[in-house]
């Protein structure tokens, strides 16, 4: 499968959910790399994928702790679903899809003239 592209993700903790997004942005054959926006911060992303099984690692590192992302799921579609291991911090369950742009196209205009403010 390819994952490269942005993949919208939500993470479900033990008590809320949180909004991340993977950018997957190199593909080299089973071995994968990009970034891991999460709640607080941007982080490195590596990952491997073998026929539908896919694994990340990421780590959110804040001053004075932190938090490592293990991703394991399958991926079906344009969806990845699975676990996460946090370390200390236990586990969580996660669903990622894949970001749809817009397809809608609207023409761009640059104004044009003296400005309207003196």
């Amino acid at each position: 499968a390819d994952l490269k592209g942005r993949w919208n993700v939500t993470v479900n903790y033990f008590n809320e959910e949180s909004e991340q997004v993977f950018f997957i942005e190199e593909q080299d054959g089973n071995f994968l790399k990009g970034n891991h926006q999460g709640t607080f911060t941007t982080n490195e992303l590596n990952g491997t994928i073998e026929g539908n099984e896919v694994k990340f690692q990421s780590s959110s590192r804040m001053v004075g702790d932190n938090v490592p992302f293990t991703f394991s799921g399958t991926v079906n579609g344009n969806t990845i679903t699975g676990n996460i291991h946090h370390g200390e911090y236990l586990t969580s369950t996660f669903t990622a899809k894949r970001h749809e742009f817009p397809k809608t196209r609207q023409k761009i205009t640059v104004p044009v003239g003296p400005p309207l403010s003196s």
